[in-house]
C-alpha cells in the first residue's frame, strides 16, 4: 500500500471537447486522476482516448469544458497553470539556430533568467544528460538520442515541480529508446519531481512508473489503475522478472479488454 502522500495534482471530472467536421466530440468525459508529490504517473490507452488533449489541459494550453484541475490542492483557471508545469511534448523542437546549451536554456529564459546566465546554468548540467562537449553542436550536427536528451535538460532545468511528457521517446529507434528509458529512471530518483507521462508503450509504462493509469477509447476515461510491482530504483534487469512480466501482463489484457469493448 502506497504512504500517503500530499496531492501535486489532481483532476476532477474533467470534460473537453472539440469540433470536428461539423460535428462536436467529446475527448475526455468525467476524467478523475491523482499524481501526488514525488509520484511517477504513466498514462497509457488507445488512440484517440484524450491523452495528449489531457496534458494540455494541465499545461494551460487549454480549458476544460468542466470540472476542476487543482495544483497542490487549488483549483486553477488554465490562465493560473501556464508556467507552473514542465511540458516535453512529441516532438524535441529544438531550435536549428540555437546551440545544445542554447536551447537547453529556453525553459529558464522564458522563467525570466537572462540568456547568459540560462545558458551559464545549462552548460554545467550537460554531463548529466550525456551531452559533455556537445554544448556548441547544433542540432543538425546530433543524433535522435542527444537530441532528446537535450530537449529533456530544457525540461527539467526550470525545476517546476510538476512535469508533464507526452511520449517523449516514442520516434526512436528500440535500443536508444530503451537506454534512455533507464537514464530516465535514473535522473528521476535523483530529481523526484511529479510526473505525469503518456506513453503508447505499455513496458516504458510499467518500468518507469508508479503507477499506470489505462483510458477507455474515446471519450477518455480512467478504465484501470495498476500500482507497479517493482521497487526502485529500477534497472534494465528487472524487464526478465516475474513483477515486470505480471504488471505487464495486466496491462495488455486491460488494453486488450478496452479494445473489444463496445464504447
Amino acid at each position: 500500500m502506497r504512504p500517503a502522500r500530499a496531492s501535486r495534482l489532481k483532476l476532477e471530472e474533467i470534460v473537453s471537447t472539440y469540433e470536428e467536421g461539423g460535428q462536436r466530440l467529446t475527448a475526455l468525459d468525467g476524467l478523475s486522476l491523482t499524481v501526488d508529490e514525488a509520484e511517477f504517473v504513466a498514462l497509457v490507452g488507445p488512440s484517440g482516448s484524450g491523452k495528449s488533449t489531457l496534458l494540455d489541459i494541465v499545461a494551460g494550453l487549454f480549458s476544460q469544458e468542466s470540472g476542476t484541475v487543482r495544483l497542490d490542492g487549488e483549483p486553477t483557471t488554465a490562465a493560473q497553470r501556464l508556467g507552473q508545469s514542465a511540458y516535453m511534448q512529441q516532438r524535441d523542437l529544438l531550435l536549428p539556430w540555437r546551440t545544445t546549451t542554447g536551447n537547453a536554456a529556453l525553459g529558464l529564459e522564458a522563467a525570466g533568467m537572462a540568456r547568459a546566465d540560462a545558458e551559464q546554468r545549462a552548460a554545467t548540467e550537460l554531463w548529466r544528460f550525456g551531452l559533455d562537449g556537445f554544448g556548441n553542436a547544433y542540432p543538425s550536427q546530433l543524433s535522435g538520442g542527444m537530441r532528446q536528451r537535450a530537449a529533456l535538460l530544457r525540461t527539467i532545468l526550470p525545476r517546476k515541480e510538476l512535469v508533464l511528457f507526452d511520449e517523449p521517446f516514442g520516434a526512436l529507434d528500440a535500443l536508444t529508446r530503451s537506454d534512455l528509458q533507464a537514464w530516465l529512471a535514473g535522473l528521476w530518483e535523483q530529481e523526484r519531481s511529479s510526473v505525469l507521462l503518456v506513453t503508447h508503450d505499455v513496458e516504458e509504462a510499467v518500468f518507469l512508473a508508479d503507477r499506470v493509469i489505462v483510458l477507455t477509447p474515446r471519450p477518455g476515461r480512467v478504465a484501470f489503475e495498476l500500482a507497479v510491482s517493482l521497487p526502485r530504483p529500477r534497472t534494465r534487469a528487472m524487464i526478465a522478472s516475474p513483477e515486470f512480466i505480471r504488471d505487464r501482463a495486466i496491462l495488455l489484457q486491460a488494453l486488450g479488454f478496452l479494445g473489444d469493448s463496445p464504447r
